[in-house]
């Protein structure tokens, strides 16, 4: 095909992935509503939600031990998930990484109970 886009279907992320599977709570100005995260990057997560979110809503994502992140809905991801963009300050980004890493290497882990699967996934080409 000619004036095919080189990059279609590619991953743009620009930070690494981790796959975390904990509840979390994702809030409109009108309603909150229980979900599950699936994967969280310094610039955003998919998370599992039976909800009418749309593209156009602002959100805000708490995920326990995490805090909170306010951001957008960017797309939805079959009919029970979507991908939210996080809207956060560089200094909010770095502490975050520091989280991430802490949680995947083990530091300020979570109690035994509440231990959740965590995969880092490498998306660097």
């Amino acid at each position: 095909m000619s004036g095919a886009d080189p990059n279609y279907g590619s991953d743009k992320r620009q930070h690494d992935r981790f796959i975390v599977h904990k509840r979390v709570e994702i809030s409109t100005s009108k309603k909150t509503y229980d979900g599950v995260l699936r994967d969280i990057s310094v610039g955003g997560a998919a998370i599992k939600v039976r909800a009418p979110l749309y593209k156009t809503h602002t959100v805000s994502v708490d995920i326990n031990d995490l805090g909170a992140f306010d951001g957008r809905i960017l797309r939805a991801i079959g009919d029970d998930m979507v991908a939210v963009e996080f809207d956060v300050s560089e200094q909010h980004s770095i502490e975050l990484a520091a989280k991430l890493v802490g949680i995947y290497y083990g530091a300020g882990a979570e109690s035994p109970h509440e231990t959740q699967e965590v995969e880092k996934v490498d998306i660097t080409p």
